[in-house]
């Protein structure tokens, strides 16, 4: 149940959200209007509080992120390693960090500017009796009523040894936020595709909302 959790911290809508209108469709990678690779970030080994304050902004202040029942973690590979279990330790795309969570479990990008294209590298774990690890997406209108969920699976990355696999979508609708959940979620070099500059108002109630939602959901 932990994808309606924001749904009753926002207080925007019922805590069984209904479904919207709006298609979202796979996409090849893509260039974005603004990307995150997580460098100006400090890794957890040298992070004296080892996790991220939250909410972090990220892609340019373009959106925040956050987790409602785990920590954000920074991992460099070599240094400051993440495990995907069997699958090893997580690799990076751009740079030499990247995002995971610690334990793992659930990741809320909200985005500042409504989003038509998002996607990322994303790894995880998988369980013992699973070939390969799956993690699910709930993407949410500006309004966070749920436009659709998808399910997509992690193959491990090249020869299964922890790189990171491209995963991206474009919607007819206009998104306000995706969810992930998956088990040891590790994710780099997200790029996103927004709409203009929405007016200030709405830009202030967002970020109002976004740190009502994560202080609540910290307690």
């Amino acid at each position: 149940m932990a994808r309606y959790k924001p749904l009753a911290v926002f207080g925007i809508v019922a805590a069984v959200a209904p479904i919207a209108a709006g298609q979202i469709t796979d996409i090849p990678l893509f260039q974005g209007m603004a990307r995150e690779d997580f460098e100006s970030f400090t890794n957890y080994r040298d992070n004296p509080n080892r996790f991220e304050p939250e909410p972090m902004e990220i892609l340019d202040g373009l959106a925040f992120a956050g987790s409602l029942d785990e920590n954000i973690i920074i991992y460099k590979p070599g240094y400051a390693d993440y495990m995907l279990d069997r699958f090893g330790n997580a690799g990076v795309v751009d740079g030499a960090q990247a995002l995971a969570l610690d334990p793992g479990g659930n990741l809320m990008i909200v985005f500042r500017n409504p989003a038509v294209d998002f996607g990322a590298f994303f790894g995880c774990g998988r369980r013992s009796y699973d070939r390969y690890g799956f993690l699910n997406a709930t993407f949410y209108d500006q309004n966070f009523e749920i436009l659709t969920q998808k399910t997509f699976f992690y193959h491990g990355g090249a020869n299964n040894k922890g790189g990171l696999e491209w995963h991206g979508w474009h919607s007819t609708k206009l998104i306000g936020a995706i969810e992930f959940n998956a088990h040891n979620l590790a994710v780099d070099s997200l790029r996103v595709n927004v709409v203009p500059e929405p007016p200030p108002l709405f830009t202030l109630l967002i970020c109002l909302l976004v740190i009502r939602f994560w202080n609540h959901a910290k307690r």
